[in-house]
């Protein structure tokens, strides 16, 4: 990707990572979050969204800061790192709505070029994981190194 990015904030686990928003609606803390997933062996749901006053993800939240796509980069450029740092995990993403779903989809199309030399990209459609093509539509995905 040639998105500028934010700088991040890494944790000593390199299971979450933070970085500011900056734009005209001011400046947002925002965060990534590596979860495992219960009974789902060396997969991680990656969560992210405003980080709230008590602390927590606000995942629906549309801050509408006019910096969507360098968010955006700067939230795929931490699954290169969490992937770097553990090759052997896989990473699971949907939106938190079908409009968001929708947009990650576009985005993996708009550079699966650059990413596919590296990364595996599966798409899931009703209970069933498949290799991502252009002109599916998805339910969500998951990526792991090559």
């Amino acid at each position: 990707m040639t998105q500028p990015i934010y700088p991040v904030d890494i944790s000593v686990d390199n299971l979450s990572f933070e970085f500011d928003s900056i734009g005209p609606a001011g400046i947002f803390r925002k965060i990534v979050v590596y979860s495992p997933i219960p009974g789902a062996s060396g997969v991680y749901n990656v969560g992210f969204g405003d980080l709230n006053d008590e602390g927590f993800i606000d995942d629906t939240v549309v801050t509408n800061n006019g910096d969507r796509n360098t968010v955006l980069a700067t939230v795929i450029s931490t699954v290169f790192i969490f992937l770097d740092t553990f090759p052997d995990r896989r990473v699971y993403f949907k939106g938190s709505t079908a409009i968001r779903t929708q947009l990650y989809q576009r985005i993996i199309r708009a550079n699966q070029a650059t990413i596919g030399g590296s990364f595996v990209i599966l798409g899931l459609i009703e209970e069933h994981w498949g290799p991502f093509q252009n002109g599916v539509e998805y339910d969500a995905f998951l990526i792991q190194k090559t």
